[in-house]
């Protein structure tokens, strides 16, 4: 076995060039599963770490008040364990000459969801002039510790010092409002003051938030009726925006790296499978030789075989390597999102066996491609690369259209049916290519479609803003071009365990969503969005029962239609409608036109909030720029695929027709005549992968996509014309440039050293 091994050695290195797609590949595999690991599972332990110090409730439920006997009836709830009180406001901040808004909180009765501390010192009981600030919204605003703000509520102020700056387990991914798609801490911040301090803004110190450790399932069906019209939205570590967001995207992180790290596997098996079929081919003496010294089958067979294994071994060790850099690489894409006080990477043991997965692969993928070889007699292979036997195809039955070809093309045609493994392997290389090329190119495409369609087509406003019932009639009339909405949390049934908005729209053309057959949402009926529809298993004509909060009535509407929209999720209903069902129309959203500037909404003393829809687009759009590095690497490993798999198919083809090459040399074909004959089977397989990459790439696109989706928002599969374009020159320029490579090695042919046999 030594000189086997001294074989494998040189074999290796001297064929190092053939070699190197195997190594591509399981390099590949590896790093793409592990490095994706690294970032998700670490991300995972991070969040973990956090929320368990943080000691993170299990649920929580929102009302308008909370009595003592409301507390009570909770914690009589089957398997809850412990419950907490807090009130929470929302009021404007002035700093540094400008308006933002922060949600407050007295702190928590109880050992449940503690903000950990980061800078400073915490607040002492009884101190009514000091407050706690959100690190993030302290450092976009330059407000450092020993800061006054300026905090207005309901027409009362006051100034409270910042003491510390904090992070909190249930704000993980704080938006501030379910308008932004992702934290905008120069806008939205919270903070937590004693309730002497809050009271100088708000005299109702009655609690209207209630935290709850444990019986998540039954706290959520029982709310409402403990609650009655009180009742306003129920959430779970799993609904809850602010948290959730976190764990969706460790889930989001996990399917891409299976769902990659699939494809490259696959092509793991086609690269050594193709370099170990060429190998056999050009030492098919070395073989005989080794047969006639005495070597056996199992010993030759586990010779080629090894090459899997050192090839493949090499190739995982270096993504290994490299796989931490990729994981704090894609954990830092999320820093930026992501509210924690310490991030790192972790591995599990599924690591290892992908690793083991990809090595096996290799291996029997080299075993399969020598054992054919290793079966036969020396003095069969003494003679050299053998010729293979010619067959009749199916065309050459239609005697006319056989006829017309000429005979390199009916070489060209037997030859390729008479290989179909290579041409098959030739075009999943080109449709491998084709589909993450189109997943690269069409991620950003499907994410900033989003962009143009939430805010510019389905919603047309310039600014959204936010003020009383009472008030909301008084502002009307002075903005008489404004639209009414009234935004509600609402319970579908049947339930799939989240609460929903109920969006009820007043009179007005800021509204343009439209069903998934084209119509506009009318007075007839319940519209839901297509997530919606998806989660809760709902169809167009069901009827369904809504909960809205502070309502104790149940109401049954029929859905007149599928909202084809991404965000927000839930349900639309005319303003009609839900009056012609006796619901309550109390609008505290106003959204108007370009009509009025920020200057003259932010004087209006009646409103209390504003929104633009052009920060909300930036915050979108920046969204899908924090993501563009991770679609560069989509497309480099696209274009590596493409250039390393589809080269080393054409050296194979070469490799075994070496003879008939030198053959059609001798009977008077020209270089360039045999090179076009070559370059045919590759424009064949190029086309056949093209096409099949095409619908084959959607659909991948489509899962891709999906990954992203949550039950707050809705990603659409797009790519636009000139993507696919791209992707595909890109995917016939690296089909292609292998053709030319091939002729290089046709022209260089030495025809006496191919045609000879038995030396």
């Amino acid at each position: 076995m030594k000189f086997l091994n001294k074989k494998l050695r040189r074999d290796i290195l001297k064929n190092w060039s053939q070699f190197f797609s195997v190594f591509l590949m399981a390099l590949l595999s590896v790093l793409i599963y592990v490095g994706l690991e690294g970032a998700y599972h670490g991300m995972e332990k991070s969040v973990d770490d956090f929320t368990k110090r943080g000691d993170l409730a299990d649920s929580w439920v929102m009302s308008t008040d909370f009595t003592t006997e409301d507390v009570d009836s909770f914690k009589s709830i089957k398997n809850v364990n412990e419950t907490a009180t807090k009130k929470r406001i929302l009021a404007e901040a002035l700093t540094k000459d400008k308006n933002n808004y922060l949600y407050l909180d007295t702190p928590i009765a109880g050992e449940i969801t503690k903000p950990i501390l980061v800078a400073g010192k915490q607040l002492k009981q009884g101190d009514s002039s000091s407050i706690l600030l959100n690190e993030d919204y302290a450092k976009a605003n330059q407000i450092h510790l020993g800061d006054k703000i300026s905090l207005h509520y309901q027409n009362q102020t006051a100034n409270p010092t910042v003491v510390g700056l904090i992070l909190s387990p249930d704000r993980l991914y704080y938006t501030g409002t379910p308008e932004f798609v992702a934290p905008v801490p120069h806008l939205y911040g919270y903070g937590i003051m004693n309730q002497e301090t809050l009271a100088t803004l708000d005299k109702n110190n009655t609690p209207n938030i209630l935290e709850v450790k444990g019986g998540q399932t039954n706290v959520r069906k029982e709310a409402p009726d403990i609650l009655g019209d009180r009742y306003v939205a129920y959430y779970n570590q799993h609904t809850l925006p602010d948290v959730s967001a976190a764990l969706d995207r460790v889930g989001q992180i996990q399917n891409l790296s299976l769902l990659f790290s699939f494809i490259f596997i696959l092509l793991a098996i086609l690269a050594m499978y193709t370099t170990i079929k060429r190998l056999i081919e050009t030492q098919t003496k070395d073989i005989a030789t080794l047969k006639a010294l005495g070597y056996s089958n199992a010993k030759l067979g586990w010779h080629y075989t090894s090459f899997g294994l050192a090839v493949g071994g090499i190739g995982a060790l270096v993504g290994w390597g490299i796989a931490p850099i990729m994981s704090n690489f894609v954990l830092g894409t999320q820093k930026q999102m992501f509210a924690l006080d310490n991030w790192h990477i972790a591995y599990t043991a599924s690591s290892v066996g992908v690793t083991l997965l990809v090595l096996a692969i290799c291996m029997l993928a080299a075993f399969f491609a020598s054992r054919k070889a290793i079966k036969g007699l020396p003095v069969k292979y003494f003679r050299g690369n053998l010729v293979k036997n010619s067959k009749h195809i199916f065309l050459e039955k239609n005697t006319r259209f056989w006829s017309a070809l000429r005979y390199g093309d009916r070489w060209a045609l037997r030859d390729a049916m008479s290989s179909p493994v290579r041409i098959l392997m030739g075009i999943i290389g080109v449709t491998g290519c084709m589909m993450l090329l189109m997943a690269g190119f069409g991620m950003p495409d499907s994410m900033n479609g989003q962009v143009t369609d939430s805010y510019g087509e389905d919603f047309t406003y310039t600014y959204r803003v936010e003020t009383t019932a009472n008030d909301l009639p008084t502002l009307k009339k002075e903005l008489p071009d404004a639209q009414s909405i009234q935004s509600v949390s609402t319970r579908i049934y049947p339930d799939d365990g989240y609460d929903y908005v109920l969006n009820i729209l007043g009179k007005g053309n800021y509204v343009n969503v439209q069903t998934t057959d084209g119509k506009s949402i009318s007075d007839d009926g319940v519209y839901v969005t297509e997530g919606v529809a998806d989660a809760a298993g709902l169809a167009k004509g069901q009827t369904i029962e809504l909960l809205v909060s502070r309502s104790k009535e149940r109401y049954k509407l029929k859905i007149s239609g599928i909202i084809h929209s991404s965000v927000p999720q839930g349900a639309y209903i005319t303003e009609k409608m839900w009056k012609k069902m006796d619901g309550n129309y109390q609008p505290t959203i106003l959204m108007v036109g370009d009509n009025v500037t920020y200057k003259q909404l932010d004087q209006n003393t009646k409103i209390h909030q504003i929104i633009s829809m052009k920060e909300q687009r930036k915050v979108a759009t920046e969204l899908v720029d924090s993501l563009e590095s991770i679609f560069m690497l989509i497309k480099v490993f696209a274009i590596l695929l493409g250039v390393v798999i589809l080269y080393n198919l054409g050296a194979l083809s070469f490799t075994e027709r070496r003879r008939e090459y030198a053959t059609l040399r001798v009977l008077g074909y020209q270089k360039s005549q045999i090179s076009s004959l070559a370059i045919k089977e590759n424009i064949f397989t190029t086309v056949v992968g093209w096409i099949i990459g095409l619908p084959l790439g959607f659909l991948f696109l489509d899962q891709y996509v999906s990954t992203f989706s949550t039950y707050q928002i809705t990603y659409y599969p797009k790519i636009s014309v000139v993507s696919i374009i791209i992707a595909s020159i890109i995917t016939i320029v690296a089909s292609l440039t292998t053709s030319f490579l091939i002729g290089r090695r046709i022209r260089k042919l030495d025809m006496i050293e191919a045609i000879k046999g038995v030396e």
